[in-house]
């Protein structure tokens, strides 16, 4: 579904890559997916990204503490869920007993919250969040479906408090929706939210709803923070519009020109990857979810790549490049986002298609959406990846079928 994509629109990206060039200095371009990416959620709730602590491990230390590890396939040869066993010393992944498991169609998210775990697809017309418990197994049984009025745009989100979900749609909207029992989903009162969103993600704080939206006027992406009722999960907002974050998209459709976003573990920074201009942003939030650049207000060039995914520990962020089989990562604790020792690295596929945090922050796992399998990478003290053994992980059922997304428990 999502690389086979690129093939489609390769002579249109061409052409609009000229354009950019020309018009605006640069940029390749790309359409990822129907499905393209927005961001996600603090590790502590399991759901599609999040942040750690950013400092390696020691030896002899569990580096993390989820029991489990779950991979929506999403396309291709079949619709389902695979679970891993975690080994916590190691964070190597083995096949669960009983996997894979049943999920809708076309998914378009995963988050676990609460001992439960919430996937989001279904066929035009069929769209729904479907949700499963956890058993001590970690074995999933259906637990209920909350239908949605459309599809949408990559990734859920669970709030850190476990009491909310939430996602933007492919019609532009904020949606949310308040757990009122086991796997029982309400809608929030107040959304959806028509902002014009491509994307979103919350502080792990539980205070801030951050949207990446199109202007319907003079064009370009820029950013909104919405404070967010711990009580309701209501919005309230926006306030303190960003800068330019993206310029006005080369070609035509939505996907292009999504804006995707990352907040690391303490709520102080945010990370913003524009994948059709090769930029990356970082933005220090202030005590009102105000944003202020960090390092160039125009954002750091990435030469060549296509920044899609997008994770952050305390310390440092990293970005899953889309055409290119390479990660790169950054620290921003100088005040400007510095490459990390040894950065862009070399993974085994391209796109990485989703990126997620284990939780305590020292492993991370990089969803590789056309080889169909996971990449590990251990993060040192000083922000560099390298692959743990047995990287990269994968079972039949994967290969061919486009995991998209990984969340854990």
């Amino acid at each position: 579904m999502f690389r086979r994509a690129k093939c489609y629109f390769s002579s249109l990206f061409l052409l609009a890559f000229v354009m950019v060039s020309i018009g605006c200095g640069g940029g390749s371009n790309n359409n990822p997916s129907s499905s393209s990416p927005s961001a996600s959620a603090p590790p502590s709730t399991g759901s599609g990204s999040g942040g750690g602590s950013g400092s390696g491990g020691s030896s002899g230390t569990a580096l993390t503490t989820a029991q489990f590890a779950y991979v929506y396939n999403t396309e291709g040869n079949t619709h389902t869920i695979t679970g891993f066993d975690v080994n916590a010393s190691t964070g190597a992944l083995a096949p669960m007993a009983g996997s894979p498991f049943s999920a809708p169609d076309q998914g378009t998210g995963l988050a676990v919250t609460g001992g439960y775990m919430y996937a989001s697809g279904g066929a035009p017309g069929q769209n729904q969040i479907a949700s499963y418990q956890i058993g001590p197994t970690g074995a999933l049984t259906p637990s209920g479906t909350t239908p949605l009025s459309g599809p949408i745009n990559y990734g859920l989100s669970a709030h850190s408090s476990g009491k909310f979900i939430y996602a933007a749609t492919n019609n532009g909207d904020i949606i949310g929706f308040q757990i009122t029992g086991p796997g029982q989903l309400s809608p929030i009162s107040g959304t959806p939210l028509s902002v014009h969103a491509t994307g979103m993600a919350l502080s792990p704080d539980g205070k801030w709803g951050f949207v990446s939206y199109v202007q319907t006027s003079g064009g370009g992406t820029h950013l909104y923070t919405y404070s967010i009722n711990s009580s309701t999960g209501a919005w309230s907002g926006p306030g303190n519009s960003s800068p330019a974050v993206a310029g006005v998209p080369p070609q035509a459709g939505r996907n292009p020109t999504d804006v995707h976003l990352a907040v690391d573990p303490s709520s102080a920074y945010l990370f913003a990857a524009n994948p059709f201009q090769n930029l990356v942003f970082a933005f220090r939030i202030g005590s009102d979810g105000s944003l202020t650049a960090v390092g160039n207000p125009n954002g750091t060039t990435t030469p060549g790549s296509w920044p899609f995914s997008l994770v952050a520990t305390g310390t440092s962020a990293y970005f899953g490049d889309w055409n290119a089989a390479k990660l790169y990562g950054y620290s921003f604790t100088s005040g400007t986002l510095t490459p990390t020792p040894g950065s862009p690295y070399t993974n085994v596929g391209a796109p990485a298609y989703n990126m997620t945090l284990a939780p305590g922050g020292h492993l991370l796992y990089v969803v590789n959406n056309a080889n169909g399998d996971v990449s590990v990478w251990n993060i040192a003290g000083d922000g560099t990846l390298s692959q743990i053994a047995g990287s990269p992980f994968s079972t039949p059922e994967m290969v061919g079928s486009n995991p998209s997304y990984l969340a854990f428990q």
